[in-house]
């Protein structure tokens, strides 16, 4: 089982994002994703922790991509979101309150309850929050440093020490009075922080400040491909030969091929195209310890070709694929 959190404020509670403006194939129940939220299990459908079971959040889409992506596993998603809340005061691991305890005590309560018959793993967490931090400019300049607190304090409580972690970065809208120094916050963390990743969320419909139910669309689906690192087949943010692994074992599938099974450009096969995605993406995160950071065109032809040639040799039959790129980078 994969799970991923979902937690933050009101954009990710979801309010003035009406259920019945869905896709139809959205407005009722997705059986194979379950969502656990406040002590209660269930499939995923609209309303859950919500502020109305009329609406929906980011877990709606999100959710349903992910599944779409993940042949093979199951899709649990723990949803913990209050609306009006700081990361500065609510959130803040060092002074923890009812939020972040609530938090970490929520996933680590799910992740024991499927353990007891299946294999778990938290597989990532999306984060939508800063809009209350925004209006007070002292929380907003502290956001950057709580932020990273937040970060590396859920990784320690949960032993992940590498957990993807994906930032909606809030929206420029006046009413959140210091929104650009939260942005630039976001950005810093994503930029400087291993298997963290930001985006923009500016161009996101909004009602009365709040993204409407085409913007929770567009926000879940957005979460979904940050989510996904272009080449990491098994989901853990790094592209390394066990994604080549994955990849090579489903190479030359010609239909019904997912993320799973190594297609990355979501053409429904696994192909030349996508060994390319994997090689432009290769260790991208972390670097790889034995290239100099001032050679990364070096190290992406390396990487590139070694990945390709690896490919190669595993549809001809000539190698084991799990043996990793060990033997091939040298030569290429």
């Amino acid at each position: 089982m994969k799970l991923f959190v979902l937690a933050g404020q009101s954009n990710m509670v979801g309010q003035y994002a009406y259920a019945a403006e869905l896709p139809a194939e959205l407005q009722g129940e997705q059986a194979d994703v379950v969502v656990y939220n406040r002590g209660t299990w269930s499939t995923l459908h609209p309303g859950i922790g919500a502020a109305s079971a009329a609406e929906f959040g980011p877990e709606v889409t999100f959710g349903r991509a992910m599944a779409d992506a993940m042949s093979g596993h199951s899709v649990v998603l723990i949803k913990y979101a209050v609306g009006a809340t700081t990361l500065a005061e609510d959130w803040n691991p060092n002074t923890p309150g009812p939020l972040y305890t609530g938090l970490v005590d929520a996933v680590n309560e799910a992740v024991a309850e499927l353990s007891s018959e299946h294999d778990v793993e938290i597989a990532g967490m999306a984060w939508m929050q800063g809009e209350s931090d925004a209006f007070d400019l002292g929380k907003s300049e502290a956001y950057e440093a709580n932020l990273r607190d937040f970060i590396q304090s859920l990784r320690d409580d949960w032993a992940e020490p590498d957990l993807p972690f994906v930032i909606g970065e809030i929206a420029s809208d006046p009413v959140w009075t210091h929104y650009d120094v939260v942005q630039q916050a976001e950005a810093a963390v994503a930029a400087s922080t291993s298997n963290v990743t930001a985006f923009s969320t500016d161009d996101l419909p909004t009602t009365n400040h709040h993204y409407n139910t085409q913007g929770q669309i567009l926000l879940g689906r957005r979460f979904a491909d940050a989510m996904m690192t272009p080449g990491d087949a098994n989901f853990d943010g790094y592209v390394d030969d066990r994604d080549a692994s994955i990849l090579g074992s489903h190479w030359q599938m010609r239909e019904g091929a997912t993320w799973a099974d190594g297609d990355f450009n979501r053409d429904g096969m696994v192909t030349d195209a996508d060994a390319a995605i994997m090689a432009a993406h290769w260790r991208e995160a972390p670097p790889a310890e034995n290239v100099s950071a001032s050679e990364p065109a070096v190290a992406a032809m390396l990487a590139g070709a070694a990945v390709l040639l690896l490919l190669r040799q595993f549809a001809a039959g000539r190698r084991r694929v799990g043996q990793g790129l060990a033997g091939v980078a040298g030569p290429c």
